[in-house]
């Protein structure tokens, strides 16, 4: 056994930077998306209201799919031998 961080430490330190960078990714692409899609719909003789619902769906997907990734390659790399990756460098 190495010594080292838990996989479930490793795991939330990942978290917390993955989830900080979507969200400032959010923060500032919200009011741009929403500026441009209020110009590109108003020009259509039945338009729609853009509801916030539709941007927080975005954002928790974004996060989900990010979470998932992030989880999925981390305990692939923290549960592997690390022998048998340095046998091929």
């Amino acid at each position: 056994m190495a010594l080292g961080p838990s996989v479930p430490s490793i795991l939330s330190l990942l978290y917390r930077e993955v989830v900080m960078l979507i969200v400032v990714a959010n923060i500032i692409a919200r009011p741009i998306a929403w500026y441009f899609m209020d110009q590109w719909l108003g020009t259509f003789t039945y338009h729609i209201d853009m509801d916030v619902f539709a941007f927080l769906l975005a954002a928790v997907a974004a996060v989900c799919i990010a979470l998932i990734t992030v989880s999925s390659q981390t305990l692939k790399a923290a549960l592997s031998n690390p022998a048998n990756r340095l046998r091929y460098e």
